[in-house]
């Protein structure tokens, strides 16, 4: 090696005693928080989920969001809404025909 291939490091290559690297941005994209799984935690569930969940979970792991809405005094809307909202984080299976199943590993 040749004293013209030598390029000695320069002070800005490397950072002053004391400063540190710039830390990682954390997200602050609302959705990719809230559906984040935790580990070791299982998902929690507001009221309603939960009082869903229980209940497609008496009768037998299925039951219509029509039979949900009636039971629970809800509209079809909203109890659409919610079990999509189970449905999309994997809690339940939420089909077309608008059947609600818990998935057989639950």
């Amino acid at each position: 090696m040749t004293k013209k291939d030598y390029n000695p490091p320069t002070a800005s290559s490397h950072s002053p005693k004391g400063e540190r690297a710039p830390a990682k941005r954390k997200s602050t994209d609302w959705h990719e928080l809230m559906t984040r799984p935790r580990p070791g935690r299982a998902p929690s569930l507001t009221p309603n989920e939960e009082q869903i969940f229980s209940l497609i979970r008496d009768h037998r792991g299925e039951m219509s969001i029509f039979d949900i809405a009636r039971e629970l005094g809800y509209t079809t809307d909203y109890t659409r809404l919610i079990c999509e909202s189970l449905g999309r984080r994997d809690i339940i299976d939420v089909f077309a025909s608008g059947k609600c199943k818990i998935p057989k590993a639950r």
